[in-house]
């Protein structure tokens, strides 16, 4: 998948994401725009960095946006995960809302994103499920 980062060079955080939705596609840099590709922005404000990705995957265009409070935020590295952190949930919620072949998660008829629930042996619960 062709990717255009806009904003930013953090292509470790998209290029994890891509991986994680598309397993099947590896990330391209150089050349035109194919059937699949992906623009990722970050414009950063006084108080918010917003992440905004446009993804077209199987014939189909879908927009992801997440927005993060930055205002007050003095560490480097904080400032840092919390720019990463919105452009992570853009992707993300543009490969929900697109072609939903890609989503590792689950892709289920109805359109719910469905993750893996553990099973326990019977008679068995989860120690935060006391009731």
């Amino acid at each position: 998948m062709k990717l255009n980062l806009r904003g930013h060079e953090d292509r470790y955080a998209i290029e994890q994401s891509l991986l994680a939705f598309f397993p099947e596609e590896r990330p391209v840099y150089e050349g035109e725009d194919g059937d699949s590709h992906a623009e990722v922005t970050l414009h950063e404000g006084n108080v918010y960095a917003t992440g905004v990705t446009t993804l077209t995957y199987g014939g189909k265009t879908a927009r992801g946006e997440a927005r993060v409070r930055t205002a007050g935020v003095s560490d480097a590295y904080e400032r840092e995960r919390l720019r990463q952190r919105a452009l992570k949930l853009s992707f993300f919620r543009a490969a929900r809302d697109g072609d939903r072949r890609g989503v590792a998660a689950g892709d289920c008829p109805d359109g719910q994103l469905r993750l893996p629930v553990p099973r326990l042996p019977e008679g068995r619960r989860h120690a935060h499920a006391r009731a």
